[in-house]
């Protein structure tokens, strides 16, 4: 629901016959923020207006720039 906090785990990662849906990449300093990024996506109304509460898979694909960026 809305007053609860979002549900983490730290994996194993879904097949993807389980979960084929789409994808966000995002820039963000920390993975706290994109667990919060995550939570506020999930919980934006979907057909009817009522949240969906869906699940998202949150996975770091580089951690910084590389050196000659």
């Amino acid at each position: 629901g809305p007053d609860a906090a979002p549900v983490t785990t730290d994996g194993p990662h879904p097949e993807t016959s389980d979960l084929i849906a789409g994808w966000y990449m995002i820039d963000v300093e920390s993975h706290e923020r994109a667990l919060e990024v995550a939570a506020y996506v999930s919980s934006e109304p979907g057909p009817g207006g009522e949240p969906l509460y869906e699940w998202i898979d949150v996975r770091e694909i580089m951690s910084e720039a590389p050196a000659d960026y």
